[in-house]
């Protein structure tokens, strides 16, 4: 298994089409924005040269479009594994990855919101700060300080 940068040129596509079968996001839209400045950093994990997860760290995602969430920034974005990979610990390695590096490059807290990985998240000792409903569904904010 190997963790390493996302690339733009080799990854995206791939990224893309994980994002269009998990939470029916337009392709073209997730390479729009793999490409934008609103992406700090994306890592992926290989297994055999396939990417199996990816995950990052974003400025801005799309809960801002729903109210004014602009002093909570940055955010853990998009962490997604394949489904016959998950349940593997790759998805808590991955999230350790991402803290580490956010860490690395001075962040001392990150963001994030889910519909249905709280109970993940809180396990890996995030905090929960709100719960709110958005188009009748209740979505989770929460947060991860770093010391």
């Amino acid at each position: 298994m190997t963790v390493r940068p996302f690339d733009f040129a080799k990854d995206a596509n791939t990224i893309a089409k994980f994002y269009a079968q998990e939470w029916n996001i337009p392709q073209d839209k997730t390479i729009q924005n793999l490409k934008s400045t609103n992406v700090i950093f994306q890592l992926v994990i290989l297994i055999d040269d396939q990417i199996i997860a990816t995950g990052g760290v974003h400025r801005k995602v799309g809960i801002h479009l729903k109210g004014d969430y602009s002093t909570k920034d940055p955010w853990l974005a998009l962490m997604y594994v394949q489904p016959s990979h998950r349940r593997k610990g790759i998805g808590a390695q991955l999230l350790a990855e991402i803290e580490n590096y956010s860490i690395q490059i001075g962040f001392k807290k990150l963001c994030l919101f889910t519909k249905d990985q709280q109970g993940f998240y809180l396990h890996c000792k995030w905090r929960l700060d709100e719960k709110l409903t958005l188009r009748d569904q209740l979505i989770y904010l929460m947060h991860k300080s770093f010391n």
